[in-house]
């Protein structure tokens, strides 16, 4: 990872959870339960599931028992900046535009796709994210994480969503 990559991935978590501060997901914090949540799905570092089982959750590489978090194979630099983001514009006052200006044009039209409009129909919304890989696998990514919940809103709708998006190519 260049000291660039690691300087906008620190820039967006920051901002992240500056942006969702105060705000709820259930009972828990915004930022550490639904952003973080979907984000770890590409972050740089391996996880073990338990104690017995020494292998990553994420990419199932095998881990030492004292393992130092190794870089993860389903690491996506571009993925998790996208993913930290991904509700920013929606669910703060933070712009595109200021978006576009610290991370480029890339990450910026992944977020702005992610970005629903109220008045924008569901259905046509996901069928935008069909043509932007990077935005498509971010939305997946909360997709799943959303219907991983205890209490499952919308979860027909998710999953519709998920697995129409999963069988784009």
């Amino acid at each position: 990872m260049t000291n660039e990559q690691k300087l906008n991935e620190e820039l967006a978590y920051a901002l992240s959870k500056k942006a969702h501060h105060g705000q709820k997901y259930g009972g828990h914090d915004y930022f550490k339960r639904h952003v973080l949540g979907v984000a770890d799905n590409f972050s740089p570092k391996c996880e073990a599931t338990n104690q017995e089982n020494y292998n990553c959750i994420k990419c199932g590489i095998e881990l030492e028992r004292n393992y130092s978090n190794p870089r993860c194979a389903s690491y996506d630099h571009e993925a998790y900046i996208v993913a930290l983001l991904h509700d920013v514009v929606e669910d703060s006052h933070v712009t595109d535009s200021v978006i576009f200006n610290l991370f480029g044009h890339k990450i910026s039209h992944a977020v702005e796709l992610l970005t629903r409009e109220t008045k924008t129909h569901y259905d046509l919304y996901i069928e935008a994210l069909t043509h932007y890989p990077l935005a498509r696998k971010v939305k997946i990514a909360d997709l799943e994480f959303h219907l991983s919940q205890p209490v499952k809103k919308n979860q027909a709708k998710y999953e519709k969503a998920l697995a129409y998006l999963k069988a784009v190519k």
